[in-house]
């Protein structure tokens, strides 16, 4: 092989490479999706829940095919709940006004895509209703006892362990 085509390869390779490397491990994309169904669970078992469901998608009127995905949506006596799941390790930090997973050296919102989520779904189901009434709130649950998540974190009004989802889902309606 010429040396030209060998540096092709071996740039295409690298870009193949870095690209994968990117990616979540099977074993990561298991670990989220479990914490995600044990959240389901948690969830249905939970006093003044009708329904919960799964990876439900949302139609998102801005985008010209396309939509968000609900973790876990539950369908409460007080209107639904969408939850945000996050099985992250390590620090987690309040930073701008949202959190943060340390590890990642950089900001990838959570609350605003979540918010969005939340409008979409109340703005499909006043056309199916033709209602205003209907209440949406969000919450994102953090799943992993690893994650080392800062008090101010813990304190947000939309953010929840575990143990905490049915109390802070309960506030978010009052």
């Amino acid at each position: 092989m010429s040396m030209i085509k060998h540096a092709f390869a071996s740039v295409g390779w690298f870009l193949r490479v870095s690209k994968a490397r990117k990616k979540p491990s099977d074993g990561m994309r298991i670990a989220a999706e479990k914490a995600e169904l044990d959240v389901l669970d948690a969830i249905k078992e939970m006093p003044g829940v009708i329904s919960a469901w799964h990876a439900l998608r949302i139609q998102d009127p801005t985008r010209r095919i396309g939509a968000g995905e609900g973790d876990v949506l539950a369908l409460t006596t007080k209107g639904f709940a969408l939850i945000e799941v996050k099985h992250w390790t390590g620090s987690i930090q309040m930073v701008d006004g949202d959190i943060v997973q340390e590890k990642l050296q950089r900001k990838r919102p959570v609350f605003e895509p979540l918010e969005k989520k939340a409008a979409d779904l109340k703005r499909c189901a006043r056309s199916l209703i033709r209602e205003d009434a209907l209440e949406v709130t969000t919450i994102v649950a953090l799943t992993n006892s690893n994650a080392k998540a800062s008090d101010e974190v813990l304190r947000h009004p939309g953010v929840a362990r575990m143990k905490s989802l049915s109390e802070k889902i309960n506030r978010r309606f009052s």
